[in-house]
């Protein structure tokens, strides 16, 4: 039965194949995922550098928040999480 199933199956596939543009078009969007990954991690790694924490116990014990630095002053990270995000979705809708 597999064999009966899978085989019509696979050679659909050879015949049909991926497009010509196909690995240009994965590999381009790989790269900007990374590109847009890593400046996120630079910006992340700017503001630990800098001396940002996002939680503080002080000498009593007590927990405070604080504020994230000024974004001007670090990457944009909010591009690079826009831009990460468009790629999956791009690559979401050639899947199906």
């Amino acid at each position: 039965f597999l064999i009966m199933y899978y085989v019509p199956l696979l050679m659909l596939r050879g015949l049909i194949g991926p497009t010509k543009t196909y690995k240009s078009e994965a590999m381009a969007a790989h790269q900007q995922l990374v590109s847009n990954w890593s400046d996120a991690i630079k910006a992340a790694e700017a503001a630990q550098k800098g001396g940002y924490w996002p939680v503080h116990v002080d000498e009593d014990g007590n927990i405070s928040a604080t504020l994230p630095p000024d974004p001007d002053t670090i990457l944009d990270i909010t591009d690079a999480v826009a831009g990460s995000v468009e790629v999956a979705s791009s690559l979401k809708s050639e899947e199906g």
